[in-house]
C-alpha cells in the first residue's frame, strides 16, 4: 500500500526513519561535522533536500512550571552549590544575578588557566538554540496563520518570544528610573537646603545622606539587574533567530533565491543587530517617564523656565528618529554592497587555484577594491550620522542646562545655588537616557532590516515532497509513469499534468506541457535486497534518476514511492575539513567492527597505513590532500558505515583503477551490502552481468530493462553497448582474466578477492589478519607523535595571550594617518570633556558671585529697591557670565562637529587600509597557504 508521506518537521524523519530531535542529533555530532548530514541517512549534502520542517511540534510547558527557573532566580540568596554539569546562572539568586557574582568561579578559572571551551560552564538548557528556535517557529507559524504570510511580522513574533522577560525588565528599569529621579531630584535638593540652614540637626542630615546612598544603591542594583535580564533575553533571541535562519536554509532544496552574501550576513551579523536591540529596548520604554518626572520637578524648583531644557530634549528626539531613518536607509544600501563583496570574496577563495593558474589576481583584487570603495562610501555617510548622533547626545544635557539658566537669568528671575545645582543634578539624571538613545536608535533601525531579511528567508517555499512511503510492501522503490524535471513547473500546468496525465494534441497523442522534462514515463519496481545496475550514455538521465528518488526534482506526472532509509554516494565525493574518521562516521556513534568492515570493503586500509596519523589524519577543505580515488572511497565508506536500507551509488567506481574497482565491487557491493537494496550507476559495464537487474537509460527514458542474460539475448541497444565496450577494452579484459587465472591457482579462496590488489599497488595492510585494528595502530602513532604536529595539513589556530602589544597600537595609529592626526583627535575629545567641566565650574563661580560685590544686604521688606546678594540675576556682570556660559556651548558644538567628521574619516581610513593590506597579502600568498588555511578562517 502506498500512502502519502506526511511533512517532516522539527522531528526529522525520512521514509520510515526513526525520529530524532535536533537536540539529539546536534549533541552527538563530532567536531567539524554538520549535524544535518546524518539526519536522513543521505550521507551527503543532498540529505538536506528532504528536511521539510514543521515547527509546531514544540509544546509550551504547563503554566505552573513555565516560570519555575525564573522564580528561583528571584530568591534573594541561594546556597545551592554549582556542579560541573550545571550552569551557574540557573543556580544564582537575585543578588548574585544582579551583581554577576555567579561568574566569579568562572572568571577565576579563566584567570588561573586560560579562556577556552573546557573552562566555560555548560550551556543552560533554557538558553539552548534548539529550545529557542522551536519557540520562535511556534510563534511564527501562529503569526502566519493569523494574519497571513504577507502581513506576518518577525518583530511581533520577537515581542511574543520575549514578552514576559521584557515586562520584568521594564519593571526593573522603572525602579531604576525612580531611584535615578529620587536621588538627584528630591534628596540632593534637600541636602542643599540643609546646608543653607543655619540650625542643623546632625541626625536629620545623616538620615538624608543615608537615604541618598540607599537611592544610589537601588539605582545601581536595578540597572545592573536590568542589564542581566536583557543580556540573557538577547542571547535567547539571537540563538533562536540564527538557528531559525539556519534550519530554514538547510531545509530548502536550493538557494536559488538567496545569495551566498545574504546567507553569510544573515547568520553572522543580523543576530547581533537583534542582540543590541533587545538590550536597549526596555530602557527606551521607561526613559520617557524619567524625563517627564524630571521636567515636572524642575518646573517646581525653577518655575516654567525649566521647560527650556525640556524643549531641547524634545527637539533632540525627532532628530534621533530622522537619524534612525537615514541609518536604516544607509544600512539597506550597505547590505546589498556587502553581500556582493562577500559573494565575490567567497568566489575568490573557492576558486583560488584556478585564479592563480590564470594569473587573475589583479582582476579580482580590482573588482573587490571597487566594491569595497562603494561600501566604504555608504559606511562613511552612516558613520557621519552616527558620530553626529553620539556627539549631540553628549552635549544635550549641558546645552539644556545652559539655555535654561540663560533664559532664567535674562528674565531677571531669582536663582539660588540650591535651585541651580538641583536642576543640574536633574538634567544630569537624564544624561543616561540621552546616552542610551543613539545606540538604541541605531540598534532598532538595523534590527528592523534584519527582521525583514529573516522574513524573506522564512517565506521561501519548498515544493511539497512528492516521495511517498510504501507500507507493508516487498518493494523498496516504485516509480510509476514518473515524469520529472529539474525546472519548477508553472502551477497551472503542473496541476493539469497531474490531473490529466498530459495534454492531447490534434492527433490525439499525449504530450507533457513541460518540454524540459528530464525523465519521462519511468517505470521501476525494485524489490528489497536487489542490486540494480544502471548504464547509459552521458546525459542519459542516470544521475537524474537517483535525484528523483531523493526528491530533488519536480514531479510532473506519475508517482515515486520508497520504503526504507537510504544512503547516497554522489558522483563527485563531498569531503569536509576534518579527520578521515569523522568524514566516514559523520556524526554517528562509533562502532569499531562496522568501521573496520567499511574501510576494508572500500579498500582504504592501504591508504590509512601510509597516512601519518592513520584515520585521525586531517584532510583539507574538499579533500585537497587526497586523490580523486581516495575521496571517492571515503564517500563510499561513509555510505557503507551508515548501514541504511537502500544505497544509491552514483558511479562510485569512476575515479578508481580497475583492480581497486574490482575489489570494491566484490567486497563492498556484493558482500558487505548483500541483502541491501542497491542502485549502482556505472560506466564500467563489465560489472553489470553480476547485477540482479540492469536498466539502460537513454534521453531520459528507459530503453531496456531486465537481467543481463535476457538483454544480451534480445540483441538490442544494451547488447550493442556491451559489445562496443568489450571491443574498446579488450586488452584490459584479457589482462584481467589472465591475472585472475594466475591468482586462482596460487591463492587460497579467502585471499582471492585481495590478490588483484597486489598487481596494482603494494598493500601491506592486506597481509595482516581481518582483525587488524587501525584504531590500535593510530593510538600508538598518536602516543609516539603526541608533540609532533608537523605532518598535519592544517595547523590549529593558536591563541595569543597577554595584552595588546605596542606594535599593534603603532600599526593602527599609522593606518589612521599618523601620530599627529591621532593626537589631534584625542585632544579634541579632551577639549569636549573639558568644556563640560568648565560649564559647571563657570556656573558655580557665577552663583558664588551672586548679585555682585556692590550688594551686601538681603533686606527685601521695604519699598526701596534693594538687592538680594543671592540673586545672580541682579549681578551687573550678568551679560558677561551669560556670554561665557553660552560661548562654552558654542565651542562644544563646533568641537563635536569637527570630532565627528575627523573621527569617522580616520577610523574608516584605518579599516580600509588594514583591510586592503591584509587582502593584498592573502591574494599574493602561494597556493600552499590556501591549502593549509581554511576558507572560514580567512
Amino acid at each position: 500500500m502506498v500512502s502519502k508521506n506526511k511533512k517532516n518537521s522539527f522531528y526529522l524523519e525520512e521514509n520510515g526513519a526513526e525520529k530524532a530531535t535536533i537536540t539529539e542529533l546536534y549533541r552527538r555530532k563530532p567536531e567539524s561535522s554538520p549535524w544535518y548530514m546524518e539526519t536522513t541517512g543521505i550521507v551527503n549534502p543532498a540529505s538536506e533536500f528532504h528536511a521539510s520542517l514543521n515547527y509546531t511540534e514544540y509544546d509550551e510547558p504547563p503554566k505552573h512550571q513555565k516560570y519555575n527557573a525564573s522564580l528561583h532566580n528571584m530568591i534573594p540568596f541561594r546556597c545551592n552549590s554549582t556542579t560541573p554539569e550545571s550552569n551557574g546562572l540557573d543556580e544564582a539568586g537575585l543578588f548574585s544575578l544582579a551583581l554577576f557574582s555567579w561568574l566569579t568561579s568562572t572568571l577565576w578559572n579563566i584567570f588561573r588557566k586560560r579562556l577556552n571551551a573546557e573552562n566555560l560552564p555548560p550551556l543552560s538548557s533554557h538558553d539552548s538554540a534548539d529550545i529557542n528556535s522551536k519557540r520562535f517557529f511556534k510563534f511564527w507559524e501562529e503569526e502566519v496563520a493569523q494574519v497571513g504570510p504577507e502581513k506576518a511580522s518577525v518583530g511581533r513574533v520577537l515581542i511574543r518570544f520575549q514578552k514576559t522577560r521584557m515586562i520584568v525588565a521594564v519593571i526593573c528599569s522603572s525602579f531604576f528610573s525612580a531611584a535615578g529621579f529620587l536621588g538627584p531630584g528630591l534628596l540632593v535638593h534637600t541636602i542643599l537646603q540643609y546646608v543653607d540652614t543655619p540650625a542643623k540637626d546632625s541626625l536629620y542630615g545623616a538620615g538624608i545622606c543615608f537615604a541618598l546612598f540607599f537611592s544610589e544603591f537601588c539605582k545601581a542594583f536595578f540597572v545592573s539587574l536590568t542589564w542581566a535580564i536583557n543580556y540573557r533575553t538577547a542571547i535567547r533571541v539571537k540563538s533562536g533567530f540564527s538557528t531559525a535562519a539556519f534550519e530554514k536554509l538547510i531545509s530548502l532544496k536550493a538557494l536559488t533565491d538567496v545569495s551566498v552574501g545574504e546567507v553569510l550576513n544573515l547568520l553572522s551579523n543580523d543576530g547581533y543587530r537583534l542582540f543590541d536591540a533587545v538590550i536597549f529596548c526596555t530602557f527606551c520604554i521607561t526613559m520617557p517617564v524619567l524625563i517627564i518626572l524630571c521636567v515636572i520637578y524642575s518646573c517646581i524648583i525653577l518655575d516654567l523656565t525649566a521647560l527650556t531644557g525640556f524643549v531641547v530634549y524634545i527637539i533632540f528626539i525627532p532628530v534621533q528618529f530622522l537619524i534612525a531613518k537615514l541609518t536604516g536607509l544607509f544600512r539597506r544600501k550597505a547590505i546589498h554592497v556587502t553581500d556582493k563583496r562577500v559573494r565575490t570574496m567567497n568566489e575568490l577563495l573557492t576558486f583560488v587555484k584556478l585564479i592563480k593558474m590564470y594569473a587573475w589576481e589583479s582582476s579580482f583584487e580590482q573588482n573587490i577594491t571597487e566594491v569595497r570603495k562603494m561600501e566604504k562610501s555608504i559606511l562613511e555617510n552612516a558613520g557621519y550620522l552616527q558620530s553626529v548622533n553620539t556627539s549631540v547626545s553628549t552635549i544635550v544635557p549641558t546645552l539644556a542646562t545652559v539655555l535654561t539658566f540663560i533664559v532664567h537669568t535674562s528674565l531677571k528671575l531669582p536663582l539660588s545655588s540650591s535651585s541651580a545645582f538641583t536642576v543640574i543634578s536633574v538634567f544630569n539624571a537624564m544624561r543616561f537616557t540621552i546616552g542610551v538613545l543613539p545606540f538604541a536608535v541605531k540598534a532598532f533601525a538595523e534590527a528592523k532590516i534584519s527582521c525583514a531579511r529573516l522574513k524573506k528567508i522564512l517565506l521561501l517555499k519548498n515544493p511539497e515532497s512528492y516521495v511517498m512511503q510504501l507500507e507493508g510492501s516487498p518493494n523498496a522503490i516504485v516509480l510509476e509513469k514518473a515524469t520529472l524535471s529539474w525546472k519548477r513547473p508553472h502551477d497551472k500546468a503542473a496541476q493539469d499534468e497531474k490531473n490529466n496525465g498530459g495534454t492531447k494534441n490534434q492527433n490525439g497523442a499525449v504530450y507533457h506541457t513541460q518540454d524540459t522534462a528530464n525523465l519521462r514515463n519511468i517505470n521501476l519496481t525494485l524489490k528489497k535486497g536487489t542490486l540494480l545496475g544502471i548504464c547509459g550514455n552521458v546525459g542519459g538521465g542516470k544521475s537524474s534518476l537517483i535525484s528523483a528518488i531523493l526528491g530533488q526534482m519536480h514531479l510532473l506526472h506519475g508517482s515515486v514511492a520508497v520504503d526504507g532509509k537510504y544512503a547516497y554516494a554522489s558522483q563527485q565525493a563531498w569531503i569536509f575539513h576534518g579527520t578521515v574518521r569523522s568524514n566516514i562516521v559523520m556524526g554517528q556513534p562509533f562502532d569499531e567492527k562496522r568501521y573496520q568492515r567499511a574501510i576494508y570493503a572500500c579498500c582504504l586500509k592501504p591508504d590509512l597505513a601510509i597516512l601519518p596519523y592513520g584515520d585521525m589524519t586531517e584532510i583539507g577543505e574538499r579533500g585537497l590532500n587526497l586523490s580523486g580515488g581516495q575521496k571517492q572511497r571515503i564517500s563510499l565508506a561513509r555510505a557503507v558505515y551508515s548501514n541504511r536500507d537502500i544505497f544509491l551509488l552514483d558511479d562510485p567506481l569512476s575515479a578508481v583503477d580497475a583492480h581497486v574497482g574490482k575489489h570494491i565491487f566484490e567486497d563492498c557491493i556484493k558482500k558487505e551490502l548483500k541483502g541491501k537494496t542497491v542502485i549502482l550507476v556505472t560506466h564500467q559495464l563489465q560489472y553489470l552481468e553480476f547485477c540482479d537487474d540492469v536498466m539502460l537509460l537513454e534521453d531520459g527514458t528507459v530503453s531496456e530493462m531486465g537481467t543481463h542474460k535476457l538483454l544480451m539475448e534480445k540483441k538490442g541497444r544494451y547488447a550493442q553497448l556491451i559489445q562496443n565496450y568489450q571491443t574498446d577494452h579488450s586488452d584490459e579484459i584479457k589482462e584481467e582474466k589472465s591475472f585472475k587465472q594466475s591468482t586462482q591457482s596460487t591463492l587460497s579462496p579467502e585471499k582471492k578477492s585481495v590478490a588483484p590488489m597486489k598487481n596494482g599497488i603494494e598493500n601491506p595492510a592486506f597481509e595482516a589478519s581481518d582483525d587488524f585494528s587501525i584504531e590500535n595502530q593510530n593510538n600508538k602513532k598518536l602516543v609516539d607523535k603526541k608533540e609532533d604536529d608537523k605532518n598535519q595539513l592544517v595547523k590549529k589556530e593558536t591563541m595569543q595571550e597577554g595584552s595588546v602589544t605596542l606594535k599593534s597600537y603603532h600599526c593602527y595609529i599609522k593606518a589612521c594617518g599618523g601620530y599627529i592626526l591621532s593626537f589631534f583627535v584625542f585632544f579634541i575629545f579632551i577639549l569636549i570633556v573639558a568644556c563640560i567641566g568648565i560649564s559647571g565650574w563657570w556656573l558655580s563661580a557665577w552663583i558664588q558671585d551672586g548679585a555682585g560685590a556692590g550688594c551686601n544686604t538681603t533686606v527685601v521688606n521695604t519699598t526701596e529697591a534693594v538687592c538680594n546678594k543671592d540673586n545672580i540675576s541682579e549681578n551687573p556682570r550678568l551679560h558677561f557670565y551669560q556670554m561665557v556660559y553660552g560661548l562654552v556651548i558654542l565651542v562644544m558644538i563646533v568641537l563635536s562637529a569637527i570630532k565627528g567628521y575627523i573621527f569617522t574619516k580616520i577610523t574608516l581610513k584605518a579599516s580600509s587600509k588594514l583591510h586592503d593590506k591584509m587582502f593584498n597579502r592573502v591574494i599574493l600568498s602561494p597556493m600552499s597557504f590556501f591549502d593549509t588555511t581554511l576558507p572560514e578562517e580567512l
